[in-house]
């Protein structure tokens, strides 16, 4: 009873700690200076992988109940952190128990390229958001066809949480290139990443992140974040049986901050006020 409820106090900390783990890494905005925005024709745009979904509390007990009475049982009931898809391709790092129905994912084996086939990536949603709404403020724009890695040690790509938050805040950071994608012909490149991702007790959490890089000196010209807090949809109904609400809310939503994060660093005119309200309670 007491290793049950200390892991329970766990639980209710930890959203705190990652919380103030993010903030503390540095997301100032950089804003493109006037005279380069003017000379801003054609805008290559690069997804940057994306985390995986943390989920608290963890979805194991969901799908194998069993694993409730762990605690209780004579014969241990064992389970391990993995990153694994969800149904409907969704990356999620938690707990996967023996003859577990998802399939878990391990770079090491597979390697990268394998690993991502099938699984659904946010930040290519987000992409193709962003090149809409810079064709509708009159930039010409291309899609990049390659995922940009983040900056993570192939040992640290497993189901701690904190190696990807520092990752992100690595590629954040950095005034170079993500992606050694050449951009002949575009006189920008967009780098779209995800911070913050996480459904905590009904509560989801998004973070998008934009860094705009000129094309042929690979220096940054501008960056920015945008994050907003979902309420009122639980985890099982998000990501059960498809997954589709919780990609649509991430369309949804993702679409209004990636608006307001070129509206803020000086990219794309778009007012806010022309997209069409997302399920949501806050958003900062």
């Amino acid at each position: 009873m007491f290793k049950k409820t200390v892991k329970n106090c766990w639980l209710w900390l930890l959203p705190a700690l990652i919380t103030g783990c993010q903030t503390a890494a540095t997301l100032d905005t950089v804003k493109l200076p006037s005279a380069a925005a003017s000379t801003l024709k054609t805008v290559r745009i690069t997804s940057v992988e994306a985390p995986p979904l943390e989920v608290l509390p963890d979805l194991l007990e969901t799908r194998m109940p069993n694993y409730a009475h762990e605690y209780n049982m004579v014969l241990p009931v064992t389970s391990q952190e993995a990153v694994y898809r969800s149904p409907g391709g969704i990356l999620i790092a938690g707990k996967v128990g023996h003859g577990d129905s998802v399939e878990t994912v391990d770079w090491s084996k597979n390697g990268w390229a394998s690993a991502q086939a099938g699984q659904w990536t946010p930040t290519l949603e987000l992409s193709s958001i962003a090149q809409a709404q810079l064709n509708a403020a009159q930039i010409q724009t291309e899609l990049s066809p390659q995922t940009a890695r983040l900056p993570i040690a192939a040992g640290e790509r497993n189901a701690n949480v904190g190696h990807w938050r520092d990752a992100v805040a690595r590629w954040y950071a950095q005034n170079a290139p993500a992606s050694v994608d050449h951009a002949e012909g575009a006189d920008a490149v967009l780098e779209i990443g995800i911070g913050q991702y996480r459904i905590f007790e009904g509560q989801t959490s998004l973070q998008v992140l934009i860094k705009l890089i000129d094309a042929h000196s690979g220096q940054v010209l501008a960056k920015t974040s945008k994050k907003t807090w979902l309420t009122g949809n639980t985890a099982q109904a998000l990501l059960y049986p498809e997954g589709e609400r919780f990609k649509a809310l991430v369309r949804e939503n993702g679409a209004r901050l990636m608006a307001e994060a070129m509206q803020d660093i000086g990219l794309a005119p778009m007012r806010v006020s022309q997209l069409s309200e997302p399920e949501t309670t806050a958003r900062r």
